[in-house]
């Protein structure tokens, strides 16, 4: 008999440790979960002051000196060509341009993706060699940042359909048609007339 209470004794330490463990574990996590919070929170206050608010205070404040910038249209080395040469012409030839963040993921530490959508008029200056034409663009797309062990934003990686946004600035439309069962039944009824 006391074989056996030594065994549950044993055991019974055992899940005791156990737990204690999973316990940890779990406040780790939850604490893993409260970084990638802020970290996503900070990024998407960052970039809607910058685009939203026309803040430029945020990028001396939030990127790395030497960040680099890749985009479709302009790609840049150091804070100041990011705002001479990205920002900056995208406020001169959008002056209503908005941004919004549909998601955000973080890997809780130095990795974090927007899904974003830009939209404004094109009523200023030429634009990636486009003339003004008043029309209202909008564009999707995913912005990949990285983030040095200081939290500052070292590498923008920018990523959307240049084209689309250049034939909605030309007035084509070239956003992918939606086919429904109504417009089925349209194009048949026109194909039998």
């Amino acid at each position: 008999e006391t074989g056996i209470n030594a065994e549950y004794g044993d055991l019974k330490s055992n899940l005791l440790t156990m737990s204690d463990q999973v316990t940890k574990l779990q406040e780790q996590l939850a604490d893993l979960a409260l970084i990638q919070s802020k970290i996503s929170n900070t990024i998407t206050t960052t970039l809607n002051d910058l685009w939203n608010n026309r803040n430029f205070a945020v990028v001396d404040a939030h990127f790395y000196p030497q960040c680099t910038n890749h985009s479709p249209i302009k790609s840049t080395i150091g804070i100041n060509d990011f705002k001479q040469y990205f920002v900056l012409p995208l406020f001169d030839a959008f002056p209503d341009l908005k941004w919004i963040s549909h998601e955000v993921i973080s890997d809780g530490r130095t990795s974090i993706v927007s899904r974003f959508t830009f939209s404004g008029t094109h009523k200023g200056k030429p634009f990636a060699g486009f003339q003004p034409q008043n029309k209202k663009v909008s564009w999707e797309g995913i912005t990949i940042i990285h983030l040095d062990d200081a939290g500052l934003i070292y590498e923008i990686r920018t990523l959307f359909d240049r084209e689309e946004l250049f034939s909605q600035l030309i007035g084509e439309d070239k956003k992918p048609k939606v086919e429904t069962k109504e417009s089925k039944s349209k194009e048949g009824e026109t194909k039998d007339q």
